[in-house]
């Protein structure tokens, strides 16, 4: 079966993009997630997306363990038989269906965790060599296993192999259950700035020092600020100004105008929109830039209104699937009513 995890509340936006996706019928919903009774092969379908999907568990089944100790000979058992071919790195994601559950199942995790490298350092100490931390930035090509429980004695197990993975790395998320840590910074001029951080974590790639970012529709300057603290120079575009530290700001650029009528002299390394707009026209802007090339990466928000604009979704999916690059599209952590659109040209 495949599970999708979603945010609490998320579930019937989440269940309809899955019948939409993959054309299926049979599925069960629970709090937080969304399970797929139907076979997917994964082969069958180019660059599956899903925007109100947390984390995506392919190949996934239900394991019962009744306690820490039985958790750990079952799951290293588990691993073990996943990998008995394989000899490069792969990585483990242990979490809770709805992370904010309580810290109690987290302790218990940990507990489980450590005692499953003790596990394999008994043996399996090649296995425990390879293991690679989760969320440790880009995709590659190789094994991810997930273990995400709903309760202390139930959980679903998926391993996805390395084909699997490279095919549906737009659905996957290197972080246990699909949550990145939450950014926190009282110097940030809004909010808002955590989008944009979860939004490099996600992609596996982060905004260099001397790139060059454009940033539309930038007030009061969450991303812009986000970009010139990692090193960035940035053309920020708004009909209202930034907070008066990044006006004046000497990697800033701040020019006076309509965001989505600006064309850059050349094209940059970043571009950057949080800009509040009808879908449609957050589309239209996304296939202007990525079909002139005009960005090697992008993080683009669109942000709806109720369930308005959910339509386009499809639409959405289509001019990322031919644009060339490689992408996502989520609601992120630090999303509201909204998805983001990521992504970047390949080498």
């Amino acid at each position: 079966m495949f599970v999708a995890l979603c945010e609490p509340g998320w579930e019937e936006p989440l269940a309809a993009e899955l019948r939409a996706e993959f054309s299926v019928t049979k599925l069960h919903t629970e709090s937080g997630v969304v399970v797929l009774t139907d076979p997917l092969a994964f082969h069958e379908y180019s660059q599956p997306a899903l925007v109100w999907c947390r984390q995506a568990l392919p190949l996934a089944e239900v394991l019962v363990a009744p306690s820490i100790n039985q958790w750990i000979e079952t799951l290293g058992q588990r691993i073990v038989a996943a990998l008995k071919d394989e000899h490069g790195p792969w990585t483990l994601c242990l979490g809770q269906a709805v992370p904010e559950a309580n810290q109690v199942s987290m302790r218990r995790i940990g507990l489980i965790e450590q005692g499953l490298r003790e596990w394999l350092k008994r043996k399996q100490k090649r296995l425990l060599k390879t293991w690679r931390e989760p969320g440790g930035g880009g995709w590659e090509a190789s094994p991810l296993l997930q273990v995400v429980w709903t309760d202390p004695t139930t959980a679903y197990w998926s391993h996805a192999p390395a084909s699997v993975v490279q095919m549906a790395r737009a659905v996957l998320s290197p972080f246990p259950a699909g949550a990145p840590p939450i950014a926190s910074d009282q110097n940030a001029p809004a909010r808002a700035f955590g989008k944009l951080v979860e939004a490099q974590l996600r992609l596996g790639r982060s905004i260099k020092p001397s790139e060059s970012c454009v940033d539309l529709g930038a007030s009061p300057g969450g991303w812009t600020w986000v970009a010139v603290e990692q090193g960035a120079r940035v053309t920020a575009i708004d009909r209202s100004p930034l907070r008066p530290d990044l006006m004046g700001h000497a990697s800033v650029n701040f020019v006076k105008g309509d965001a989505f009528a600006f064309k850059p002299p050349q094209p940059v390394d970043w571009l950057l929109c949080d800009v509040a707009a009808f879908p449609q026209r957050t589309l239209e802007l996304l296939e202007q830039w990525l079909g002139q090339r005009w960005c090697k990466q992008f993080v683009v928000t669109t942000k709806f209104r109720g369930d308005d604009g959910y339509e386009l979704l499809s639409a959405y999916k289509e001019l990322l699937r031919r644009s060339g690059y490689v992408f996502q599209l989520r609601r992120l952590n630090a999303n509201k009513n909204e998805m983001t659109s990521l992504g970047f040209l390949p080498n």
